[in-house]
């Protein structure tokens, strides 16, 4: 039997292995977004349902350092972190 450590551990080496870009990693339950060298933290579970994850990109949306490649490693993150689909409707 697989315990929630074990499946939270194979999601962050999955995660992070996929990840090709060195501006994004997971830390401890935290999206890390590294833009410019100050790194931006999201925690995760501030973004377990599709509002909160719309919440969150229409914040991030707003900064000038946010760009296509890093929504999409957000909305990737979040949702494979939740198990949510995200390209499902409403």
């Amino acid at each position: 039997m697989t315990d929630s450590k074990e499946l939270a551990d194979n999601f962050l080496d999955k995660f992070n292995s996929r990840i090709d870009s060195p501006r994004s990693k997971i830390e401890g339950g935290n999206l890390v977004l590294d833009p410019d060298g100050a790194d931006y933290d999201i925690d995760l579970d501030s973004c377990s349902t599709h509002s909160q994850i719309v919440y969150w990109v229409m914040h991030l949306s707003e900064k000038t350092w946010f760009d296509r490649e890093l929504l999409r490693t957000f909305i990737s993150a979040a949702c494979s972190y939740h198990g949510l689909d995200p390209r499902s409707r409403l």
